[in-house]
């Protein structure tokens, strides 16, 4: 249910349960301080009162005289108390009564006889003195707080009382106060609550409208900017490099497609040619028929070449090959062992050390055969290949026309082809495809010219868990 709520809600109610929870707490707090103050006043009180008639000399006539009062002495007992009992100044809310040893009452407060309770009883016949407990007694549908005190030598007991209503409603009018400063700062915190939400959500609304607007338009761009930096902020900013990234990956394909196009182009226009010169196939002589035949083949070669590498390049993207320790001069000896077998008229040379990375084995193993097969088609007959290993560097040194240095920059790129590099077949993907896998696995490429030219020296870097000796 709560699920289903908006957040500008949510937060009106967060908002709402907080501040009325705290109000509680607080008010709860100090009602039960407040309670155990005035119950304290009072136990006080009633401790003062009785130590007060305990001084008194009047007390031991009084109880010593085991005979009930008679009338005149109530009378005298109400105005001043007998022989000098009165009332304890300072505390008029306080009711007075003592009861003898054998538990009669001998003196008792204007508005009438306390209870004579089994523990008032207890304490007449105490013998020590100031043994004293506390109770609380219900007259007339009243609480009163009641400390019943020996007098000691089993000559009675001092009963005070004072009534808790003053404090009962004390605490009742406290205890609705704090109530209904809950319910207004419940009621306050969700207008609060309320005005944030909007504010808040007020930025995701606008925020939704550009992405919608987006949704419709793909060109349009992302103008809202929420400012500060809040997690709105941090959407807007994600939602604008995500698209951002859409944009250039759609970019990417649409290049990818134009460049291809164009590079399926040449092949396709040769093949149309040729199959229209072998239209006339009659009229051709037998070196025209080989040589017209020939080109069918180099061209439909070519063009496989190619379709492959463009499928190749749409497959480098993330795929669901694990992660895992790769040896890398294993996977690199690997290549150049069938590297070795489709090229006999070169001598490939390898020297490798264990380093282990972390990536695809399956695209290092594409990204390293790239390298050597770029090689291999800039070699000569006779040409020496050294394919090194070392530290994390794959590195393949050639003996080919070399590159320009100003191409350097560029042969990593996607169907580009340098003027030396037009002399051969090719596509201008493999490199790109091994840039892409290094990129994947954190690392980095490299052109470097050779010490001793004509040549190069082509490869990458990656971040290395282990290097071992060769």
């Amino acid at each position: 249910m709560i699920a289903n709520l908006s957040i500008k809600t949510k937060i009106a109610l967060a908002v709402a349960v907080l501040s009325t929870t705290a109000s509680l707490t607080i008010g709860i707090v100090a009602y039960r301080n407040t309670a155990v103050e005035l119950r304290r006043q009072v136990d006080r009180s009633l401790q003062e009162a009785t130590r007060d008639l305990a001084s008194r000399p009047a007390l031991g006539a009084l109880v010593g005289d085991t005979r009930r009062p008679t009338a005149r002495q109530r009378i005298a007992a109400a105005a001043n108390g007998p022989a000098g009992l009165d009332r304890p100044r300072g505390f008029e809310q306080i009711l007075a009564q003592v009861v003898d040893g054998d538990g009669n009452v001998v003196y008792e407060p204007t508005s009438g006889q306390l209870p004579t309770t089994d523990e008032v009883l207890a304490l007449t016949g105490e013998s020590e003195r100031g043994v004293q407990t506390w109770t609380t007694w219900t007259i007339d549908n009243e609480s009163f707080r009641v400390l019943i005190s020996s007098i000691g030598d089993s000559k009675g007991a001092v009963v005070v009382a004072r009534s808790l209503a003053e404090t009962n409603a004390t605490l009742t009018q406290l205890g609705r106060r704090a109530l209904g400063a809950a319910l207004v700062v419940g009621a306050l915190s969700i207008v609060i609550g309320i005005a944030i939400g909007g504010g808040v959500t007020r930025r995701l609304r606008r925020l939704s409208a550009d992405i919608s607007l987006i949704a419709n338009d793909p060109t349009a761009e992302l103008t809202y900017d929420p400012g500060g930096n809040d997690e709105v902020t941090l959407v807007a900013n994600t939602f604008a490099t995500t698209l951002t990234s859409l944009r250039q990956s759609q970019a990417a394909q649409q290049q990818l497609l134009q460049d291809a196009g164009h590079e399926l182009r040449t092949p396709l226009t040769s093949l149309r040619a040729n199959a229209e010169v072998l239209r006339r196939y009659d009229q051709l002589s037998q070196a025209d028929r080989e040589a017209a035949i020939q080109d069918l083949v180099d061209e439909s070669t070519e063009l496989s070449g190619l379709v492959d590498e463009i499928v190749g390049v749409l497959r480098v993207g993330p795929n669901d090959e694990l992660v895992t320790v790769v040896n890398l001069g294993v996977v690199t000896e690997r290549v150049v062992r069938r590297a070795r077998r489709r090229s006999t008229a070169m001598e490939i040379q390898l020297t490798t050390d264990a380093s282990l990375v972390h990536g695809r084995e399956r695209g290092l193993e594409r990204a390293i055969s790239n390298l050597v097969d770029n090689a291999i088609k800039f070699g000569k007959i006779g040409d020496v290949i050294v394919v090194t290993v070392e530290r994390g560097t794959v590195s393949v040194r050639d003996h080919g026309p070399g590159i320009d240095p100003a191409d350097e920059t560029r042969i990593f790129d996607r169907f580009y082809r340098s003027d030396r590099a037009r002399a051969v077949t090719g596509s201008g993907l493999g490199l790109s495809i091994v840039a892409e896998v290094v990129r994947q696995h954190g690392g980095a490429t490299f052109v470097r010219q050779p010490v001793d030219p004509p040549g190069a020296i082509v490869g990458f870097t990656l971040p290395v868990v282990v290097a071992t000796g060769s």
